[in-house]
């Protein structure tokens, strides 16, 4: 992916419910008129793969906890076959004053907390389009875009050595008493190694990994409007409210219940 391109503009931002194609295959226009960024947001089947995109002849496996670039052109073939219904994701349509890449470009496993919150602001200002808007959703746009060039990387060899924990991860997020010796064991290794291994793929050690994973699900949780901060807390693994009301406020800025508010009207 090339990022040496300026924004010149950004057509629409929408949100597309995980339930919102009752097919389980949908053909879609490969005549893109503009090029999509599309984040799709973690949900409980992290790690497992919810459908196989077709494009340019080529398939790709979308995730939740992901993000897709569609270029913008013409292109031999778009569809997608689901497999699970996932939470849906956020679309960023945009144009820029050159291409931005020749073939679409796929970041799994994102575990941002930071990207996530960019995405759901930059819907819910574009669909508020209060004074300053699309200003602001510019100022989003640029901010995931360098976050996704920072990206950690770790060569294919030893993320294998590390996948087993990953998958762990994905699968036991929200058991409380997972343990970090276990994810260890998992790969073979010693924790001092998959520490180390983690913070060069991911850009932080594994608890704090753990912690994103949390509190995005709670994120989640909270703006469907559906459950109470206590039900919350016990769903995305802890034991007591005010512990995870700390950590969540130290994630977000925000208390669970001023997020509750906040983003609640974007979904």
């Amino acid at each position: 992916m090339n990022y040496n391109f300026i924004v010149t503009q950004i057509d629409r931002i929408i949100y597309v419910a995980g339930d919102e194609f009752k097919e389980n295959t949908s053909v879609f226009d490969a005549s893109l008129k503009s090029n999509e960024l599309i984040f799709h947001l973690p949900d409980m089947n992290k790690g497992e793969t919810e459908a196989v995109m077709c494009f340019d002849g080529r398939e790709y496996e979308i995730r939740s906890d992901m993000i897709r670039l569609l270029p913008k052109g013409e292109h031999e073939n778009y569809e997608v076959r689901r497999e699970k219904r996932g939470a849906g994701c956020i679309d960023i349509f945009f144009q820029t004053d050159r291409p931005v890449s020749d073939e679409v470009f796929c970041l799994y496993n994102t575990h941002d907390l930071k990207i996530a919150e960019l995405f759901r602001h930059a819907f819910s200002v574009w669909v508020a389009k209060g004074e300053g808007y699309y200003q602001e959703c510019f100022s989003c746009l640029y901010r995931i875009f360098a976050k996704m060039q920072k990206a950690r990387y770790l060569p294919e060899e030893e993320y294998r050595v590390i996948e087993p924990a990953a998958r762990y991860i994905d699968a036991h997020f929200r058991d409380e008493k997972l343990n970090m010796e276990t994810l260890a064991s998992e790969c073979g290794i010693s924790y001092s190694a998959l520490k180390r291994m983690f913070i060069k793929r991911f850009g932080l050690p594994p608890q704090k990994y753990v912690t994103n994973m949390r509190i995005n699900y709670a994120g989640d949780l909270l703006t469907t409007g559906d459950y109470s901060v206590e039900t919350v807390a016990q769903l995305a693994g802890y034991s007591t409210v005010y512990y995870f009301s700390r950590q969540f406020k130290n994630q977000t800025g925000l208390t669970p219940t001023e997020y509750k508010k906040k983003y609640r009207s974007s979904k």
